[in-house]
């Protein structure tokens, strides 16, 4: 082989080493860069939460629903004990009882006779019973308790009334004072005191009774 062809070969063989490190340069001039796609998901996904969380913000709350008794009714303003005042308690009979203690209710006026306080039986003068006591009085009686003599308005009325309570919760032994029905027994009691020493004291009052409810609160048994 001439001089010449040798330089020749050499020539070819140095142009093709420069050419090959070109075409790969291309390659890498053409691809994407990952970092460049990372930021743009990065910033979609971001985007995408912002707009869940916004819509969130502004999604109308749902209205509550009306409460409703244990018949599926809706259920008016609670009394002391959690119950309906105007509605009453179910008589069994479709409910007539309930609106007839609600019109009761309404016919009639408190009568407060503060607190009631008593020794239990049994325990020696070493434990006693307190509690609140409010009378829902037929108004028509309710004005004659009012207009009765003493310091205040009413005030002989209730002492003599708070007398024959308290009188009364001495017949109770301390296991039946903190009993689940105590509270009704009480009630139901308190109203019939409350009837015939009413009556005792005034004329002329309405044959139906007279008391139409009892409301006992902070009863206390130490």
């Amino acid at each position: 082989m001439s001089e010449d062809a040798k330089k020749d070969e050499k020539k070819d063989d140095k142009k093709d080493a420069k050419a090959a490190p070109d075409k790969g340069g291309d390659k890498a001039k053409k691809a994407p860069p990952i970092g460049a796609i990372l930021a743009v998901v990065v910033i979609l996904a971001a985007g995408m939460g912002m707009g869940f969380f916004l819509s969130s913000l502004v999604k109308p709350k749902p209205k509550p629903a009306d409460p409703v008794d244990a018949h599926g009714a809706p259920a008016a303003g609670g009394d002391a004990h959690g119950g309906d005042a105007a509605a009453g308690h179910d008589d069994g009979k479709g409910g007539k009882a309930a609106a007839g203690t609600g019109a009761l209710l309404r016919a009639s006026g408190e009568f407060d006779l503060e607190d009631l306080m008593s020794n239990v039986r049994g325990q020696q003068g070493r434990r006693f019973i307190k509690m609140g006591c409010v009378l829902w009085v037929e108004s028509t009686t309710l004005k004659k308790m009012q207009s009765s003599g003493g310091a205040a308005p009413g005030e002989n009325v209730k002492r003599i009334l708070k007398a024959a309570f308290e009188e009364h919760l001495k017949t109770y032994d301390l296991e039946d004072l903190t009993g689940i029905n105590i509270y009704k027994l009480l009630e139901k009691s308190f109203k019939e005191i409350a009837d015939r020493e009413l009556r005792s004291l005034f004329d002329k009052l309405p044959s139906e009774p007279l008391v139409n409810r009892v409301v006992l609160t902070n009863m206390l048994v130490q």
